[in-house]
């Protein structure tokens, strides 16, 4: 979302336990009579696989460290050791164009380059040793796919097809970026969905969604590419529509309804199962946090609440735990929080 648009909305893989047990019965030892009949051995077939029960909720904790200043609207990557914050929106309602590196455990954060281009309401992604962030409104809204290297400097290495898009999620499948939905200001909605495979140089048509939407959170599992409510009108309505991208059909279809419509959410995948966290729930900030098993289209709300309502943060998964970094809380300006986020059973 531009800053026009923000003032104009108000306020604005899972770890698998094998237990494998062979239990062999022989024939018992001593003398036999001639008479006797050998008993045959008894096999007795191997226990099945288990897992770990999924998880029904998560455990929230403030992290013991905030951000260096408040942030949201940020991309947010993981390297699967260190946390990379690009871009954002800063206390000042500016495009950042600030890229940071942040140790998870100590909360220790370093400055690590520069976007050629400030943006926010972009996303990216981690990609052969780089931050690769497509798009995004500075304002203008830009076309531009810019790489970081961290500790080197940012090139503009391709553009996404024109219009120009921001508001927009981006994931990777199998070595290639995808793009979806999003939309240039409030008066376009984008149902496009364009893919790369050569890490954000050239793109291509790769679909459309069932709902065009802006600030749907995502999600990836199992190869598929969720996308949870987002803003479907120009008039700023949400959707509680869960759409579900293929890619390697490039079709979409709707697979579940959630019990609001949302938008500005962020999805955080644990064990299997995605959570959506904060965003606006009937058009209100929210610190909700409702479950989705991709499994069985299931929804439901966990009954767990975020400290705070909080819209626009973004979020990682490193070992198992999430981090929900930054957003904008009630009074709609951007936090410096980072909440811990684990499974629960």
């Amino acid at each position: 979302m531009l800053l026009a648009d923000r003032s104009a909305r108000g306020l604005a893989g899972t770890v698998l336990a094998t237990v494998l047990a062979t239990v062999l019965m022989g024939c018992g030892g001593g003398e036999r009579s001639p008479l006797d009949r050998t008993t045959p051995p008894t096999s007795v077939p191997p226990a099945a696989a288990t897992s770990p029960p999924r998880p029904t909720s998560v455990h929230l904790a403030p992290a013991p460290w905030t951000l260096a200043v408040p942030i949201s609207r940020e991309v947010l990557v993981t390297d699967g050791t260190t946390i990379y914050l690009a871009g954002g929106l800063d206390g000042a309602g500016a495009s950042s164009g600030a890229v940071r590196a942040i140790d998870p455990a100590s909360g220790v954060q370093r400055t690590v380059g520069a976007l050629t281009y400030p943006v926010h309401d972009a996303m990216g992604v981690w990609r052969d040793g780089r931050i690769v962030v497509v798009a995004g409104g500075s304002p203008p809204i830009r076309t531009d796919v810019q790489a970081v290297t961290p500790g080197a400097a940012t090139t503009v290495v391709g553009r996404v097809p024109a219009p120009p898009r921001a508001d927009h999620v981006v994931a990777e499948v199998d070595g290639t970026i995808y793009a979806l939905g999003g939309g240039d200001e409030a008066a376009t909605l984008l149902g496009t969905v364009v893919a790369s495979s050569d890490g954000g140089a050239t793109w291509r048509a790769a679909g459309s969604l069932v709902e065009p939407v802006r600030y749907p959170a995502v999600a990836v599992v199992d190869g598929l590419i969720y996308l949870f409510g987002g803003v479907r009108t120009t008039g700023g309505l949400d959707t509680a529509s869960v759409q579900r991208y293929d890619p390697r059909t490039q079709q979409t279809m709707v697979v579940a309804t959630l019990p609001a419509p949302l938008s500005h959410s962020t999805a955080v995948v644990l064990d299997g199962v995605v959570f959506l966290l904060g965003g606006y729930v009937d058009n209100r900030r929210s610190a909700q946090v409702w479950r989705f098993d991709p499994a069985t289209a299931a929804v439901s709300v966990t009954g767990a609440t975020l400290a705070a309502p909080v819209s626009d943060s973004a979020a990682v998964v490193i070992g198992g735990v999430g981090y929900l970094v930054g957003g904008e809380g009630a009074d709609g300006e951007p936090v410096p929080t980072v909440t811990v986020v684990r499974p629960a059973r």
